[in-house]
């Protein structure tokens, strides 16, 4: 889930990544790392940029891990196969889309991309309906500014897998990692833009930041949708009142960083 990438995976992503220009890329860092550290942070950063690119272009306001999701009892598919789409995504209208996303340093051939249309083919049903669109996303981390390549082959509604979704669980196990996050480090409830938001300190690479999660889902997860709507749009921005940038998805998930004039601000 986002709350996991946020919690978890932030710092790691991040200590790897440079902006330059407005842009991102890989840092000299990535170098430095074994060729199995590499794989590893390939394939979360595919994940990211995958979650950041359903968001803007697909208003997906919730993308999940599909095996996550089975290990937790909120999706139950009609098969065991493993052939299946990484990712699955509920934008705002209530929509289901799946993708299929790889991160990679080279070899970005047609092969791959239709081994990997296959299987973001391969759901038929996702609670009961066609999904919306099923996504190949692969993120060329080798490219400078990292390029993010999206493809959305026709959606297959006849022989594959049935999803069935338990909405509870899938909203609780969103934000599962957010929330004990928060509660582990006494998190302060804070206004933002007209909203209240938890939020607690988090360090990434001896930087400090902020995350936090719209305070109104941390206390009742499963009404996200309900409580989602007060965003308008995932925004990243810079606050010239406050002096700080700050992230804040669709999915109510804000991280500010620490460009305050003063920190007590927020």
């Amino acid at each position: 889930s986002s709350s996991f990438l946020a919690c978890d995976r932030i710092p790691l992503c991040s200590s790897i990544v440079a902006c330059k220009n407005g842009n991102y890329c890989l840092n000299s860092s990535f170098e430095n790392l074994d060729s199995t550290e590499k794989m590893v942070m390939s394939y979360w950063l595919g994940m990211v940029f995958t979650k950041l690119v359903s968001e803007r272009l697909f208003d997906i306001a919730w993308l999940a891990h599909v095996k996550r999701m089975i290990d937790d009892g909120s999706l139950i598919p009609s098969s065991g196969t493993r052939r299946r789409p990484d990712l699955a995504g509920k934008d705002r209208n209530g929509n289901w889309h799946v993708f299929e996303a790889k991160g990679r340093t080279g070899n970005i051939t047609a092969k791959l991309f239709s081994s990997s249309k296959t299987q973001s083919r391969a759901v038929s049903s996702i609670g009961g309906n066609l999904p919306e669109t099923a996504n190949v996303c692969i993120v060329d981390l080798a490219n400078i500014p990292i390029c993010v390549n999206l493809e959305d082959p026709p959606v297959n509604g006849e022989g594959g897998e049935i999803w069935k979704i338990e909405t509870v669980k899938f909203f609780k196990n969103y934000y599962c990692h957010m929330i004990a996050h928060l509660e582990d480090k006494q998190y302060d409830v804070i206004e933002l833009f007209g909203l209240n938001f938890a939020m607690s300190k988090l360090n990434i690479c001896e930087k400090f930041f902020r995350i936090g999660l719209l305070l109104d889902i941390m206390k009742n997860p499963e009404l996200a949708p309900e409580f989602a709507g007060a965003i308008q749009q995932s925004t990243s921005e810079h606050d010239i009142d406050r002096g700080f940038f700050y992230s804040l998805g669709i999915d109510g998930i804000i991280v500010i960083s620490d460009k305050m004039k003063d920190k007590e601000q927020i």
